[in-house]
């Protein structure tokens, strides 16, 4: 039984999808990406978290209320969560250093004609050559890197077979929606990191309590919460898990559940405090759409449920096909670890259930359900249980993976083209649509008609950049596989 896995095999599996991620990034293409880098960009270079002043104006684009707000300071506020601009901004910093040293005052010229008609495609293509915004959107390749490194730990704990691990992590790196996202500027890889280290960590405390883990875990669920507040909801969750994992510790039960529970309301406090110093009450966010009493939660959990799970056009099991072997293997994973499985259950369903209720979980200008991104890691954990070498199986788990990959790369050959979804619509999908249309058929169109982007065929030091890329790529890859072998023979 192998006990452990080499550091050397962590940083290659690591470069491995840093590197395809990177390779395959497309950064911003919508509306609140444009927000959270105009954020940055202000931070970077006036010092200051508000938006940048006299560009946005309420009068003209009544519609920015959205997502902005004006503070008590008569300063322009972005309403959306910090933890993206936050995370983001010592990556923007090297874009800004980098044009300072070239120019780029022809993107820049190009940025404001097509803002000056209207044409925001335009404005997106040429926004994404700028360096600042390249690396900006950086962040993402990373943490969902991590992420998919994360879940090969986690495996392995579960496991102790690197087959396994290795297998199950390709799948959720390759085959699931984890891919597409690594390639947006969305908030969601973020929060799919935090949510998923935070049980991790939690599942090692169970292991062997110390003391950071609960800290750690603790404080990466309050940074969830600051990127998007939605996160909460997990909150009693994981509480639930540090119970049931000590309850018959009960004297050193409120010490554990202090550790967890302390840096997690630090960023509550951080997040009221913050809303007070914008808008002068610790409870205003700002945003119409976050006021959560009237708009938000005003979908109807039985359209919006069906939609999610078996719907086309945004159902999480069309846009991520391997995680239909949750379904397999839930029976053996709740037979091997009873309390992860209810645990997995619970964040699952709490999903669901919020997001079935809230407005916004169609999201047309999205790829798929974006939403329930975070869920992913959470519902395919189980499947390495799941794995081996029946034949059935492995029929079934190549079929999904192979649609998979399929599914993810119509995702990142080209950016979220939200005028052809709209087209495809006719407008905002009807209800109906949901069940009988699905916004992959616009995308796969476009890239049909030759419209796929990638970052580095813009000149020939990109290109050179890309082909080096893809060589770490594929080394960090090989070197993987013959670690894999070798300790399997």
């Amino acid at each position: 039984m192998i006990k452990k896995i080499h550091i050397k095999f962590q940083i290659a599996f690591l470069v491995f999808f840093v590197s395809l991620y990177v390779v395959t990034m497309k950064g911003i293409c919508t509306g609140d990406n444009v927000f959270h880098y105009d954020k940055i960009q202000n931070i970077i270079k006036n010092g200051s978290l508000s938006m940048p002043e006299g560009k946005y104006d309420f009068d003209k684009h009544k519609w920015l209320r959205v997502f902005m707000a004006e503070g008590r300071d008569g300063r322009i506020y972005l309403t959306l969560g910090d933890g993206l601009s936050l995370a983001a901004t010592p990556f923007a910093s090297i874009g800004n250093v980098i044009e300072k040293i070239i120019d780029v005052s022809i993107i820049k010229q190009r940025i404001a004609e097509a803002s000056e008609k209207g044409n925001v495609g335009e404005l997106l293509f040429n926004l994404r050559k700028l360096p600042s915004a390249f690396f900006s959107a950086l962040i993402n390749p990373v943490v969902m890197g991590l992420t998919v490194l994360l879940f090969f730990n986690f495996s392995f704990s579960l496991t102790h077979s690197i087959s396994k691990s290795f297998l199950s992590s390709i799948i959720l790196g390759t085959g699931t929606i984890i891919w597409a996202y690594s390639s947006t500027f969305w908030t969601q890889p973020i929060v799919t990191f935090c949510l998923f280290a935070a049980f991790f960590c939690l599942f090692q405390f169970k292991r062997k309590p110390k003391y950071s883990y609960l800290l750690i875990s603790g404080t990466l669920l309050g940074y969830s919460l600051i990127t998007r507040y939605p996160s909460v909801i997990t909150f009693p969750i994981f509480l639930f898990y540090i119970i049931a994992i000590k309850w018959r510790e009960k004297r050193k039960l409120i010490t554990w559940l202090s550790l967890f529970i302390f840096p997690f309301a630090f960023f509550i406090l951080l997040q009221l405090g913050w809303n007070f110093y914008r808008f002068g009450s610790v409870f205003n966010l700002g945003a119409k759409h976050q006021s959560f009493l009237r708009f938000s939660f005003a979908a109807k959990p039985y359209i919006s449920l069906p939609a999610m799970l078996i719907g086309p056009n945004k159902s999480i099991f069309i846009f991520s096909p391997p995680l239909l072997l949750f379904l397999f293997s839930i029976k053996k994973f709740f037979r091997v670890q009873k309390l992860e499985m209810i645990t997995l259950y619970g964040i699952i369903f709490i999903y669901l259930a919020f997001y079935s209720k809230f407005s916004f979980w169609r999201a047309y200008a999205s790829w798929g359900p974006r939403f329930l991104v975070p869920i992913t890691p959470f519902l395919l954990l189980p499947v390495c249980i799941f794995l081996d070498r029946v034949q059935w199986k492995r029929i079934l788990i190549f079929i999904l993976f192979a649609i998979g990959i399929i599914v993810q790369l119509v995702g990142v050959l080209l950016p979220l083209h939200s005028s052809a979804i709209e087209k495809y619509f006719d407008g905002v999908p009807k209800t109906v649509d949901y069940f009988t249309k699905s916004e992959i058929v616009p995308q796969v169109s476009e890239i049909l008609s030759g419209k796929t982007e990638f970052w580095f065929l813009d000149n020939s030091t990109k290109l050179t950049i890309g082909l080096i890329l893809i060589l770490v790529c594929i080394a960090s890859f090989s070197y993987c596989i013959r670690y894999k072998k070798k300790l399997v023979d």
